[in-house]
Parts: C-alpha cells; sequence; structure tokens
C-alpha cells in the first residue's frame, strides 16, 4: 500500500524499481511522496488518542532489545534527538566543506566566520 501511495499515486517509481535504479548510483532517483491529512477527533476524542499512543509507544519501546542495542527507537526519535543535539551543538562539517565555504566566500567577497571555529 505504500509503494501505491509514495510511488505509483505519485508518478514515482515502486520498490523494485528503485532498488534497480539504485545499483551502481550515489543515489536513486524517482522518489515519490505522498501527503495524507487525518481528522484525528472524526475517529475518537484527541486525548484518548494520544493517550493510546503514548501505550504503543511504552510498549514498543519496553521490549527485549537485540544483542548489541541499548535502546528501541520509534520512528523519528533518533532525528528529534539529532535535531536537539544540532540545535545546542551545531552542525559540524569537515574540512573539505569548509574549504568550498571558505573560497565561495571569498569569491564572493564575504567574510568567513564558522561558528566554534577559527
Amino acid at each position: 500500500m505504500i509503494d501505491i501511495l509514495t510511488g505509483i499515486l505519485s508518478g514515482g517509481m515502486f520498490c523494485g524499481e528503485l532498488l534497480g535504479e539504485a545499483k551502481g548510483m550515489p543515489h536513486a532517483t524517482g522518489y515519490g511522496q505522498a501527503f495524507i491529512a487525518i481528522d484525528i477527533a472524526s475517529f475518537l476524542p484527541l486525548e484518548v488518542f494520544q493517550k493510546r499512543v503514548d501505550e504503543l509507544v511504552s510498549y514498543v519501546k519496553a521490549g527485549p532489545l537485540a544483542e548489541g542495542f541499548t535502546e528501541i527507537h520509534i520512528p523519528g526519535e533518533r532525528s528529534w534527538k539529532e535535531r536537539a543535539l544540532r540545535e545546542k551543538d551545531g552542525i559540524p562539517l569537515d574540512e573539505i566543506t569548509l574549504d568550498e565555504l571558505r573560497t565561495l566566500a571569498g569569491q564572493l567577497g564575504i567574510l568567513f566566520f564558522p561558528v566554534g571555529g577559527e
């Protein structure tokens, strides 16, 4: 169903096509998108929904850990943690990227002052 919504319906490729396209390429192309708006209150009160979602998250996170893992993440959780970290500490850049930014700034006559650096 996800392939139908995000691939075929949106005019993009579906999983098998994307996998075939990705072989030998740095990035696959042809990804599609689908966005769905649901009025939760049409199904049940928002407070009940939130309570049930919280129960589901607790249930999933209480499951047994696979060997070598210390935590079970729910979808989006690692991204939320990464965003909070980046908002607090900034976005690290490698020297190649910094050099490219220095060069571009010089070409444009812009002062280059990386935060926390130089």
